[in-house]
């Protein structure tokens, strides 16, 4: 016997299919929503320089820095940095330009107002503001 599905029974398959393939869409989604930010703090050079590597290459960060700040988001392609050093920053490794797209990003340490004008080093941007070097990038870490 040949059985024949009816046009509401087609209608209530196919809403439900379309209301599963959404949810499941949807799980991604809100995983990206309530991603938690990444952040760290190293006191030292020394025990930032690990973790360096899985950054854009930092080689504008003088060997004596301290208080070395680390910002990045899942969702959010991109990293912030700051750091205080005596130090200049190394000869030959920045040149001057204008500040690129932003990341996006924010933390209570990133100050609220960036210069435009801005040290250009690889594919970060670093200016000094309050006695210390804040940088940005799109690059995320690995």
């Amino acid at each position: 016997m040949q059985r024949v599905w009816s046009s509401a029974r087609i209608l209530s398959f196919a809403a439900l299919s379309v209301v599963g393939v959404i949810g499941l869409a949807g799980c991604g989604t809100v995983n990206t929503l309530i991603a938690e930010p990444k952040s760290a703090i190293y006191p030292t050079y020394k025990e930032f320089a690990p973790e360096a590597e899985k950054l854009a290459p930092t080689p504008f960060i003088p060997e004596d820095s301290t208080n070395i700040r680390i910002k990045s988001h899942p969702s959010t392609p991109g990293t912030l940095i700051t750091f205080h050093t005596d130090s200049p920053l190394p000869e030959g490794v920045c040149k001057p330009g204008e500040r690129p797209e932003s990341p996006g990003l924010n933390d209570t340490w990133w100050p609220t107002e960036v210069p435009k004008e801005v040290q250009i080093c690889g594919d970060w941007s670093i200016f000094s503001a309050f006695g210390n070097y804040y940088g940005e990038t799109l690059v995320s870490p690995k």
